[in-house]
């Protein structure tokens, strides 16, 4: 069994940099690198999803940022000197904390159809790119959902 990445943080770095580089070739976007104070942290969140969650931290910051480089200002109410007890959070919002219990799937993969559109400036094509669907399930999945 493989340790928690809690306890591997010389790993985060390598992590990091492979998620970066993954996800910035699949979203098509120009990120150069990360900033110290963004390295720092990642080396300190406690990452209680493991390899998976700082994955998918990346991923969103990505998709959300604006920048060449990532920095602390890219994580929505992140900065250096406030590292969260429970980790990055969860992706269905922009402060990456939940707003309300989600009382079904329905309803959380509303919220996170939302969530992507909103990033890509309603894009339903670049959207379901990020998703991993074809266009045309992501649409029918937005009339099912109620959401055209």
């Amino acid at each position: 069994m493989i340790a928690p990445l809690r306890e591997r943080k010389s790993d985060i770095p390598l992590l990091v940099h492979h998620f970066l580089e993954k996800h910035k070739r699949n979203l098509g976007r120009e990120v150069s690198g990360v900033s110290q104070e963004f390295m720092d942290y990642c080396m300190q969140a406690p990452w209680p999803g493991n390899v998976r969650e700082l994955e998918n931290f990346i991923h969103r910051i990505i998709v959300s940022s604006q920048s060449d480089v990532l920095t602390t200002r890219d994580i929505p109410g992140g900065d250096a000197s406030s590292i969260p007890a429970t980790g990055p959070g969860n992706p269905t919002t922009i402060d990456f904390k939940p707003p309300r219990r989600i009382a079904s799937l329905d309803a959380a993969m509303r919220d996170h159809i939302q969530y992507v559109l909103k990033h890509v400036d309603g894009n339903e094509t670049e959207a379901a790119k990020i998703l991993g669907l074809k266009r045309t399930t992501l649409i029918e999945r937005m009339k099912k959902l109620g959401m055209m």
